[in-house]
């Protein structure tokens, strides 16, 4: 069964449905990101004659790691997501930074208690000011009429 494709203007998917999307989209980008970075990292480790036969050999040993860690975020934020949305009765950027910081307090809790807050309170500000950048730069591109035009046109033709 292969998941559908969704864009930037569609609703958001069922919540089961959108959790496995997301948990497979964790895993590509880790699968592609972390072959990219073991490979090299192999390579430059590796005698000379061999280069490639260790970057290979990094990428079968590492990637797996990589990609079911980035998985695993990915479903973990999104069921953060769902259950902040239904708790609060809104959808707004905050969902995402509230289960953004909760995620990375559930990942870190076998450090401890400190280390779990510390990573929340860290990560949950880095989101929310990735979200507060997303929407000044949102409000600052619909300002200029050639580029709302061009936005606009885009997105009309891609339905």
């Amino acid at each position: 069964m292969a998941l559908p494709v969704y864009y930037q203007g569609d609703p958001p998917p069922p919540c089961p449905e959108s959790i496995v999307y997301f948990a497979g989209l964790g895993f590509q980008f880790g699968a592609v990101c972390g072959s990219v970075f073991h490979f090299l990292k192999g390579s430059y480790k590796s005698p000379k004659g061999e280069r490639f036969i260790g970057g290979a050999q990094a990428v079968r040993l590492n990637v797996p790691r990589v990609a079911s860690g980035f998985a695993a975020w990915g479903a973990t934020i999104t069921a953060f997501e769902y259950v902040s949305a239904n708790v609060r009765h809104k959808d707004d950027p905050w969902n995402l930074i509230i289960s953004a910081s909760a995620t990375a307090g559930l990942f870190d809790i076998r450090k401890g208690f400190r280390k779990a807050s510390r990573s929340a309170l860290i990560i949950g500000a880095w989101w929310a000011c990735a979200e507060g950048f997303g929407l000044w730069l949102n409000k600052k591109l619909y300002k200029n009429p050639s580029v709302k035009r061009w936005l606009d046109a885009n997105s009309d033709q891609s339905t």
